[in-house]
């Protein structure tokens, strides 16, 4: 008589969703964990990295922030356990010797004393949630919990975005602000003060003159963030133009230079951001002014608050006995300005465009 050989039970460990998702389930061993405890875990877990994954393709400054060599931001993570916990990014002075040894000198002796320092951050909580009628799904085409990631991510990455923005402007040295056309302060821009290729000019001389090293991952040695409409300004200024029709004839047969993202100007390659917002002089009438931002290397820090191994945490929510229905994420970040001499902000006008 043939004997039926029945399979073995397939059983949710944590083995598998560490396989598949990476899940970490604490200090309890998955043997006394339910299978619903492990799904419960792995879900959350797999939601967090999925809005995790949105948020850094939305983050367009992202490909300038690393851990290591010469980004514009320098990013540090580590775990937070308790409020005010920090972390600390390295800041190092370059080498300044001459480096000329002769038949009667040598390195002994003549060495340079390092400088090393220190920039602490404490990671800030920064969160968001969207809820709806439990009876929603049932009258529209597509999964609420989807659309919720997509939302989440994208609103993480403009605020996480406007964060470096603003810090950047706020601890920019005063002798690193330059002023459009003939204004010399904010009172005295008009609306004629537009951002041209002389701003970029002077902005790319301050920064090589101070020795900010060239940002990893540029098309040229620093990156320069602006509104869209003082880049539409740019763009008419007629030294621009000439410039784009030079680099295309040089690269003719090869392709322009001038592709991806906006061109580079005087090794300074520009974006554009509509986190930029316009701010008004106090003239009488009052002129709207914008704040370019021109970045060397290492010129921000950057810091994750982990919660377990990621940086975001999804958070789900049923109330008013499942009438109602919820999702939403939290992180813990904080930005400081790294090396003051790496940043350049340039106050014009903007031509509006309609």
């Amino acid at each position: 008589m043939k004997t039926e050989t029945k399979p073995a039970d397939i059983r949710l460990d944590e083995a598998f969703f560490d396989k598949f998702f990476n899940v970490q389930l604490g200090e309890k061993p998955a043997d006394q964990c339910s299978d619903e405890k492990i799904m419960s875990v792995a879900i959350s877990t797999f939601w967090a990295r999925m809005v995790e994954a949105q948020f850094q393709a939305k983050l367009w400054l992202s490909r300038y922030i690393k851990t290591s060599g010469m980004p514009a931001i320098a990013e540090k993570t580590g775990l937070i356990r308790n409020p005010g916990d920090t972390l600390t990014i390295n800041r190092l002075n370059l080498l300044t010797a001459d480096g000329h040894l002769s038949t009667t000198h040598t390195l002994s002796g003549q060495e340079e004393q390092l400088s090393p320092s220190v920039m602490s951050l404490s990671p800030s909580r920064y969160g968001n949630a969207v809820c709806w009628p439990h009876a929603m799904p049932k009258k529209v085409p597509y999964e609420l919990k989807v659309a919720a990631k997509d939302l989440l991510g994208i609103w993480a990455a403009q605020r996480l975005e406007q964060l470096l923005l603003t810090t950047a402007v706020a601890g920019v040295a005063a002798a690193n602000i330059i002023y459009a056309g003939t204004a010399t302060s904010v009172g005295t821009i008009t609306a004629t003060d537009i951002l041209t290729a002389d701003e970029i000019r002077r902005s790319w001389a301050i920064l090589s003159g101070g020795n900010s090293p060239s940002v990893d991952g540029s098309a040229g040695s620093y990156i320069a963030i602006t509104h869209p409409w003082c880049l539409s300004d740019l763009f008419a200024d007629p030294e621009w133009q000439v410039a784009v029709r030079w680099q295309k004839e040089q690269a003719r047969g090869a392709g322009s230079p001038f592709t991806g993202n906006f061109g580079v100007w005087m090794a300074v390659q520009m974006m554009s951001s509509t986190l930029i917002a316009s701010q008004t002089t106090a003239a009488s009438p009052g002129v709207d002014y914008y704040e370019t931002l021109v970045l060397g290397a290492r010129a921000l820090g950057l810091a994750y608050g982990l919660q377990g191994q990621a940086k975001m945490r999804w958070l789900t929510k049923v109330s008013d006995w499942q009438e109602q229905e919820g999702v939403g994420v939290d992180f813990f970040t904080d930005v400081g300005v790294l090396q003051q001499p790496s940043i350049v902000v340039i106050r014009s006008a903007a031509t509006n465009p309609r």
